[in-house]
């Protein structure tokens, strides 16, 4: 059984995610939550919002399932950071240094210790498991 059951994620991941597997292959059994403020054609397992991240997130944290898998969006991330509603983190670290481009997270009044969980090789990545101190 999945830990997860609802994905949660911005309206470029959700579009650039839909390109690279398609519908078919895009987590057909999770209900995947887009924040968009523009119109977006979606899927039948798929709900579009344009309010609070915050509080949507609580919401969904008060229905049943297993878990929420925050998928992306940097600033979606952020806030949830400093909501302090993110449990566990998992990153994956590519071996490249860019010099310049997007940041992993926007800038924001979220500072805080993490413990190292665990690590793993995933082809040339290397995903961190990270988990906030206060769990």
């Amino acid at each position: 059984m999945p830990l997860i059951d609802t994905l949660v994620m911005g309206r470029r991941t959700y579009e650039e995610t839909l390109k690279l597997v398609g519908q078919d292959g895009f987590y057909p059994d999770q209900q995947k939550v887009v924040f968009t403020h523009r119109p977006l054609t979606a899927g039948p397992d798929v709900t579009t919002v344009s309010g609070d991240v915050v509080s949507t997130l609580q919401q969904l944290r008060q229905t049943p399932g297993r878990g929420i898998w925050i998928v992306g969006g940097g600033q979606l991330v952020a806030d949830l950071l400093q909501a302090g509603l993110l449990d566990e983190l998992w990153v994956q670290i590519a071996p490249v240094l860019l010099g310049r481009g997007k940041p992993l997270f926007p800038a924001g009044d979220y500072a805080q210790r993490l413990t190292l969980v665990g690590q793993q090789p995933l082809g040339e990545l290397t995903e961190l498991h990270l988990r906030r101190r206060d769990q």
